[in-house]
């Protein structure tokens, strides 16, 4: 068995813990005290999502898994898309609001972005996967 030398962080992985890391601190919103600063509306279920869903990009991030990363991409943009037919529909199903759904695209846009960037030839892959 060789020993794993240690390498330098990936960018594109650093990257997926960054928007994992957005996601998360995302629930800072959640405080009313804001007032005008209160970018977006999340609370209820939309923080078990954001807390959820960015662990998992941190997670691929920090696993170096492009795939985790996809996964974490499409549940993001699949939640976008539930928080739309929840507005257009007149419910609040995520206690969230149009401003959170565009912000989920972004970073499920992203996670998907990153996650589908084919690893340079010369670069190490993770141990177990080819």
């Amino acid at each position: 068995m060789t020993p794993r030398v240690p390498t330098a962080p990936d960018p594109i992985d650093r990257a997926c813990v960054v928007l994992g890391a957005a996601s998360i601190l995302s629930v800072v919103f959640v405080a009313e005290a804001l007032d005008e600063f209160r970018f977006i509306r999340i609370g209820g279920a939309s923080v078990a999502i954001a807390v959820g869903v960015g662990l998992l990009a941190c997670l691929a991030g920090w696993l170096r898994r492009r795939g985790l990363a996809v996964v974490a991409g499409l549940a993001f943009l699949a939640t976008a898309v539930v928080q739309v037919v929840s507005t257009a529909t007149g419910n609040d199903w995520l206690s969230s609001n149009m401003s959170t759904a565009s912000f989920w695209l972004g970073l499920g846009a992203g996670l998907v972005a990153v996650g589908s960037t084919p690893r340079a030839s010369n670069e190490p892959h993770p141990e177990g996967s080819r």
